[in-house]
């Protein structure tokens, strides 16, 4: 299915996202990036996907709200 996620996205977020511990995740990502992470170190949207993928899950970006969005938002409300 698919799940939101909140970027930026850290090893951490996305093991806990997909349901995949933390090591045997950053095990995976050596073997597809030859780079080490750790628990807190970020990792691009189209790497994430791809590993929530193997695991049938379809990962959508959450865009952080703004303060222009809250403003824009309270205006609209008030119209």
């Amino acid at each position: 299915g698919k799940i939101e996620i909140a970027l930026p996205i850290t090893i951490r977020s996305l093991s806990e996202t997909i349901g995949m511990k933390a090591a045997d995740l950053t095990k995976r990502l050596l073997k597809e990036t030859n780079q080490l992470y750790g628990i807190n170190s970020t990792i691009d949207f189209d790497t994430a996907a791809m590993i929530a993928v193997e695991k049938n899950i379809e990962l959508v970006a959450k865009k952080q709200e703004t303060a222009e969005d809250r403003l824009l938002k309270v205006y609209e409300d008030l119209m």
